[in-house]
């Protein structure tokens, strides 16, 4: 249950950074482990949602603790996550281990894919770049259920904290709008689309509604949803990119080999060998990890070209890469 503190600055600040400074993004269910969250997964409704989002405190296993950026117990409102999606002959979903600190593997080798220059291994590298996600724990309040919704950056937590600067209270003083005992509740609109046979709730009109402090019943339900994430070693990444197939466990990250995260490092040392065919010898490391610019120019769900993360189904997208770059 959540230790009813203040939500402080920090846990805004942390989390609402375009750059993605946490750890960040995936969009896809795998990367948690349903069985260990004891929640299903929501998906918010056509018409008008209105839910509480239910704020945690951050255990030892949590990213920004091991990344040194939090403390043990400090409060958050949101897991944001990077995951590199479908990696290995079983197309996993695998939380980056820069969030943690640490060298990811799959990192390492999207960036010497991408210094290899050629258009196939710039490809490849495309298809190991990490996305951004964030997930909350919510209450729905028209349906009285509890869940985890795992969504896009752009489309629900920028929109949030952009409204957030219009939560005041009757003396105009700033609301902290996730905290248990001052904080919101969260109404928005949902709108039923479809492009080409694909079905998805595209969410907007957000606003912050006035509620009750979060009683102990709904605080019950309290998760640090990083103790639940499927997590790959960078050992049995190493595995999975020489194209072996391995098991994903829900255990914490060890504390070793601790650095700042970042998501634009140089071109580390070549890795290890590979069992797939390599592409070529790599030339000058770059200092970029996004793929180069895009071929396509149109989005295949009829969105704006560009606004990449912006929408729900931006997570499934094929072309995330060339309309982020």
């Amino acid at each position: 249950m959540f230790q009813k503190k203040p939500m402080s600055q920090k846990a805004y600040d942390v989390g609402s950074d375009p750059k993605g400074n946490r750890f960040g993004n995936g969009g896809f269910q795998d990367f948690i482990s349903p069985e260990k969250v004891n929640l299903p997964k929501w998906k918010p409704s056509v018409g008008r949602n209105l839910i509480d989002i239910l704020p945690y405190n951050a255990t030892t296993s949590h990213p920004l603790v091991q990344s040194h950026q939090l403390e043990e117990g400090d409060g958050l409102y949101s897991l944001d996550i990077y995951v590199h999606k479908g990696i290995g002959p079983s197309s996993k979903n695998i939380p980056c281990l820069k969030g943690f600190g640490k060298k990811c593997p799959i990192c390492d080798e999207n960036n010497r894919l991408y210094s290899v220059g050629t258009e196939e291994a710039k490809k490849k590298s495309s298809q190991l770049y990490a996305r951004r996600r964030v997930v909350y724990v919510v209450h729905d309040l028209i349906h009285d259920t509890y869940g985890y919704w795992d969504t896009g950056y752009k489309s629900v937590e920028e929109k949030l904290m952009k409204e957030s600067a219009f939560a005041v209270d009757d003396n105009g003083a700033k609301i902290s709008v996730m905290d248990w005992q001052e904080g919101m509740s969260v109404e928005f609109y949902g709108t039923e689309s479809e492009f080409q046979g694909h079905k998805f709730v595209d969410v907007d009109r957000f606003r912050y509604v006035s509620r009750k402090p979060l009683s102990d019943e709904v605080l019950s339900h309290s998760v640090d949803l990083s103790t639940v994430l499927n997590i790959v070693s960078a050992e049995d990444m190493d595995k999975i990119l020489a194209g072996d197939d391995v098991q994903t466990t829900s255990s914490p990250v060890e504390n070793e080999e601790i650095s700042q995260p970042t998501y634009a490092d140089e071109a580390l040392s070549e890795p290890p060998v590979r069992k797939a065919e390599p592409v070529s010898e790599p030339q000058t490391p770059v200092v970029e990890e996004k793929p180069a610019e895009s071929n396509h120019k149109s989005c295949p769900f009829g969105h704006k070209w560009g606004e990449a993360d912006g929408h729900d189904e931006c997570a499934t997208c094929k072309v995330w890469e060339d309309c982020i770059g």
